[in-house]
């Protein structure tokens, strides 16, 4: 909540918001109560708390491995059961959330893109997949 409420309270000395993955770290909420976690709920949550910043701001993020994973029972057991130990095999609920501009750059799905913002140019590179090595390389 202080990052939140100072990042509100500054907001007229600064243009916009780039979030660099991990964004709410709604997989976490599966710690505090494994047994209802509703990883989408959490991400609501998340969404919900930040809402009156980027409503105002534009709000750019980037992927980071909490939003590739999901904790929650159904993940941990049945999707592993019926996809083979993939139970982080996807970014949907970030992709769902989050449209930046990777069609008008040339990227992928919110996953790689670029903008320009006055002279500076910023790329978006989706490090926790799609090469050997990558964190989620087996599993996302």
């Amino acid at each position: 909540t202080f990052s939140r409420d100072r990042l509100l309270a500054l907001q007229e000395s600064f243009d916009a918001v780039w979030h660099l993955g991990d964004i709410g770290y709604a997989d976490d909420g599966f710690a505090h109560d494994p047994l209802l976690f509703q990883y989408e709920k959490s991400y609501n949550g998340f969404m919900n708390w930040i809402q009156d910043l980027s409503a105002q701001k534009p709000y750019m993020v980037s992927p980071g491995n909490h939003e590739s994973e999901c904790h929650g029972l159904w993940c941990s057991v049945f999707i592993t059961r019926l996809e083979g130990n993939h139970q982080l095999a996807n970014f949907s609920a970030y992709n769902a959330r989050w449209h930046m501009p990777s069609a008008e750059s040339g990227g992928r799905s919110s996953m790689w893109y670029s903008w320009n913002w006055g002279p500076v140019h910023f790329i978006s590179i989706n490090t926790e997949t799609d090469w050997d090595g990558a964190e989620e390389h087996d599993t996302g």
